[in-house]
């Protein structure tokens, strides 16, 4: 319905309202009027008839005739309005009763019920007697009243139909003047578009009234509205230009929480379709774990208070979660900005660049214990060399089968058990190049088992099970040791301080490789291959993270506990050794299957043989020892001495050169260590053979991380041995120098 249409509904209902309302207001006036003026009629005609027959009916009373009376009220009876009469004698006893029925009202009559009227009068005393009676008579006004309420009626609807023809005629008038030119006004109103009109469209006809003069206010209004739009478009798509330009998230979140704009940026960051983050709630951009961040920071900014810039993690909509940083704005209006920066690639640098120096703090912990365990296991091996060294003299001079030489016999196994303990030690301290060779599985697994027994609890228990003495292959030794420490040392965390037990096995089984273990032209066929099986009582793996232990830098122990490399070198190890690896966990313990191909390759090694106890190793040879040890000085000046040999010690390097070149030709041979005060053992012998290029040397060594067998012999030396040397090797070493001439040059 148009506007003009309801406006003039309105108006004309509320003026036929206001009509009836006026004219039944004048009517119940007038009807009221009416009403007394006929009641008042009506009573005064009864009291005038009543007032008649007073002087009969005391009459009446005073001949006490009933007759007399009885007629009297039968004539005032005559008057349609009177419903009953009595007269009573003195005594109030009844003379004389009429009475008739009531009429029966119908229309408005019937709604209105009036009570008769009762009147009582006292009889007027006769010839100054005191005998008086009582008058008594009931007047129905409601029948007296039947002719005034149709007049009332007839009243009522002819005021009223005044009434509602003078607002008609009022309301026409404004109808003409006001509401059809208001309602062509608000209609044009209605229809305009604020975008795009300037002007009404309509006529001019009221320029010059009120009408006239709203008309151009609207004009003036539209146009400047029209124009203000236009420049508010162009800044805005100005504005919308720049903050899809900016690589950051920009986000207008009201009152509510609920996200009014966003950039492409922030669509693109969250993997939301374009214009689809409008009306969404602001939490949903973040994972469950900030939530509650995220809704305390909306509080306080809803309290304008300023804050910092805050990291959290946010969640795209296809549930991948990103770390991001949050910046928000204060602003006058309800409405808060939120700069939202992706920092996942910093996250990245930031994780990596923690890895380099983890990784570097790993290589300097290593480097330093590599250096600490070199200068270790020199002074450890010197110690093992005289303690063997002295040992072995004892078993020597200890009766064959006696108890003396059974002790004896413990002490030097038990120095060739910490000889192997620092040879392992050193092997996981240094660096070295991948060297293969043929090698029994089950000397590894037996070594490493022995090294972690001195770093695990006591409460773990080492089994193991082998289903043959010997199982070969073609390995890097040091890489497979690393292999089995690895293993061991995780399964050993796994149980923790509880009571378990670490349990490992090797077979000869039949297997076919998986397909991405196979590299080169290995070929994926059914063989055979030594399982290695690892298993421990421990906390097991959980099954979400189970997929991921191989992955590096993964790791489940705490910061600084672990770097996650362990099982990824492991798994790379392995696959280089073209074997694959292969894990079962629960809550039980876990259990990790490692399967190496037999060795098919002959060993690169040259079997060194045993010396002879048939050769002598005797002689009268002179001999200069030097060595910064003066129990190794002694051993060997006393094991040499026994053999015949002319013996003299030095305890340094500068020393022993200056002994030697005051007669370089009273030495037969010269042994040395390589690490000693003021000159190391090489540089010694370099100065010696440049004084007589002839002179056997034999440089034996704890550990040295500069000097080799092949840089030793490069340099003249004729034997290069690591110590603890057993005092028989070290004499057919020396018999073997000192026999063997000197090729020349």
């Amino acid at each position: 319905m148009p506007v003009n249409q309801r406006l003039a509904t309105k108006l004309a209902t509320y003026t036929i309202l206001l009509g009836i309302l006026m004219g039944s207001i004048v009517s119940a006036n007038q009807i009221h009027n009416l009403y007394l003026n006929t009641t008042k009629a009506i009573d005064s005609r009864a009291v005038q008839l009543i007032e008649l027959t007073l002087d009969a009916a005391a009459e009446a009373v005073y001949q006490l005739d009933g007759k007399i009376a009885n007629d009297l009220l039968n004539g005032l009876m005559q008057y349609d309005l009177i419903l009953e009469s009595a007269i009573y004698d003195e005594l109030g006893d009844e003379l004389a009763r009429v009475t008739r029925p009531r009429i029966e009202f119908s229309g408005l009559s019937r709604l209105i019920e009036i009570k008769p009227i009762e009147y009582n009068y006292s009889l007027p005393v006769r010839n100054g007697t005191k005998v008086s009676g009582v008058f008594t008579a009931k007047l129905d006004v409601q029948a007296g009243l039947a002719p005034f309420y149709n007049l009332a009626v007839s009243a009522a609807v002819a005021q009223i139909l005044q009434a509602i023809g003078t607002s008609m005629l009022v309301f026409l008038i404004v109808v003409y003047l006001i509401t059809n030119p208001v309602g062509r006004l608000a209609n044009a109103l209605s229809e305009i578009d604020p975008e795009s009109a300037e002007r009404l469209p309509i006529d001019r006809a009221h320029k010059n009234d009120e009408i006239g003069n709203l008309i151009n206010s609207a004009n003036r209004y539209l146009e400047a509205v029209s124009k203000n739009q236009r420049e508010l478009f162009d800044s805005r798509e100005e504005l919308q230009d720049i903050l899809d330009n900016l690589n950051e998230g920009v986000i207008t979140v009201d009152a509510d929480g609920m996200i009014v704009s966003a950039n492409l940026a922030s669509e693109k960051m969250f993997h939301y379709k374009k214009d689809s983050l409008d009306g969404t709630p602001f939490l949903n951009l973040f994972s469950d774990e900030s939530l509650e961040s995220v809704d305390d920071l909306i509080h306080l900014v809803q309290n304008e208070i300023d804050l910092p810039s805050f990291r959290m993690t946010g969640q795209c909509q296809d549930g991948r979660q990103l770390p991001i940083e949050l910046i928000v704005s204060l602003s006058s209006n309800p409405h808060s900005l939120w700069t939202i920066r992706d920092i996942s690639a910093e996250t990245k640098a930031d994780s990596d660049r923690r890895t380099l120096e983890s990784q570097l703090r790993q290589s300097q912990k290593m480097e330093a214990i590599g250096t600490l365990a070199g200068g270790i296991a020199h002074d450890f091996n010197n110690l093992l060399s005289s303690l063997t060294g002295f040992a072995e003299l004892a078993k020597e001079e200890a009766k064959n089968g006696s108890e003396q030489q059974d002790n004896i016999n413990h002490v030097i196994a038990i120095s060739g058990q910490a000889t192997q303990l620092i040879r392992q030690i050193l092997t996981f301290s240094r660096k070295r190049e991948e060297k293969k060779d043929n090698v029994n599985i089950i000397d590894i697994v037996d070594n490493c088992q022995s090294l972690i027994r001195q770093t695990i609890p006591s409460s773990i228990a080492l089994k193991s099970k082998y289903s043959a003495p010997e199982f070969t292959v073609f390995a890097d030794e040091t890489m497979m040791q690393q292999v089995m420490m690895n293993l061991y040392s995780n399964a050993a965390a796994a149980i923790g301080n509880e009571t378990g037990e670490i349990f490992v096995s090797v077979d000869l089984v039949d297997a076919t490789p998986p397909t991405s273990n196979i590299k080169g032209d290995y070929s994926r066929s059914v063989r055979k291959y030594n399982k290695i099986r690892i298993k421990d009582t421990g906390c097991g793996i959980p099954e979400d993270t189970l997929h991921r232990i191989f992955e590096p830098y993964y790791t489940t122990k705490e910061i600084d506990a672990g770097t996650g490399m362990g099982l990824a070198v492991v798994h790379s190890i392995i696959e280089n050794h073209q074997g694959w690896i292969e894990v079962d966990s629960s809550n039980h313990g876990t259990q990790f299957c490692i399967y190496l191909p037999c060795s098919e390759k002959t060993s690169k090694t040259l079997e060194v043989s045993e010396p002879s106890n048939q050769c002598s190793t005797n002689g009268n040879e002179r001999i200069l020892i030097v060595d910064g040890s003066d129990e190794i000085t002694r051993m060997l000046s006393r094991m040499l001495s026994k053999r015949g040999y002319k013996v003299e010690t030095s305890p340094n390097g500068i020393d022993a050169l200056n002994r030697f070149k005051k007669d370089p030709t009273n030495i037969d041979l010269v042994i040395t260590d390589q690490t000693m005060p003021g000159k190391n053992g090489d540089v010694l012998a370099s100065e010696m053979l440049a004084i007589r290029p002839d002179i056997p040397i034999i440089l034996c060594t704890g550990y040295s991380e500069y000097v080799t067998q092949d840089s030793a012999l490069s340099i003249g030396i004729r034997k290069f041995m690591s110590k603890p040397v057993s005092n028989s090797a070290l004499a057919s070493a020396i018999r073997s120098v000192l026999d063997t001439p000197i090729e020349p040059s």
